[in-house]
């Protein structure tokens, strides 16, 4: 039911409090040979649900992973205090939902179909991280449809930017 109870037995320091995590959810099968089997899980906690369905693998000539995800919370702003940080939206912003392909290993990773919305805002693209260089590389590519950054802006921030526009309109 809370994750508060398990962290303690298991002496874990949670990087947000287990109170914020709330009732956490967790349903997995795992099925077919113990070098490549097959994963279907969902989890869920602080209202969030990740849903994975796919194979794995532990032998080489494979992608150590080949499967679809999705992410999907109701309020994204809820979500983002309930992780400790003291943001709050000038505006309102809505839910998130994502999904995406992802197949690779420790030293590549491939983000393929990746498709989601953001409040009103739609997206879709590809992403590729590779970490088998000097450098670790990340390369996206991502179409939206019109975004409007105002509901984003930080409360204190749109509250500034609207008394010094009022100012300087009073002034001309």
């Amino acid at each position: 039911k809370s994750i508060a109870a398990l962290a303690k037995i298991l002496k874990l320091d949670l990087p947000i409090p287990a109170k914020t995590i709330g009732k956490v959810s967790l349903n997995a099968g795992l099925n077919g040979a113990i070098l490549q089997p097959t994963l279907s899980t969902k989890i869920g906690a602080i209202g969030a649900t990740v849903t994975l369905d796919g194979k794995l693998s532990a032998l080489p000539t494979h992608s150590m992973i080949d499967a679809d995800i999705s992410f999907q919370h109701g309020n994204l702003a809820k979500l983002i205090k309930a992780t400790g940080s003291s943001y709050q939206p000038s505006g309102k912003i809505g839910a998130i939902k994502a999904s995406t392909h992802l197949k690779g290993g420790l030293l590549d990773l491939q983000l393929t179909n990746l498709n989601g919305v953001i409040g009103k805002t739609k997206f879709s693209g590809s992403a590729q991280a590779t970490t088998n260089n000097l450098r670790p590389k990340l390369t996206a590519s991502l179409k939206t449809g019109e975004v409007t950054i105002d509901p984003y802006l930080p409360a204190d921030h749109a509250k500034t930017t609207s008394s010094s526009q009022s100012s300087s309109s009073s002034t001309s």
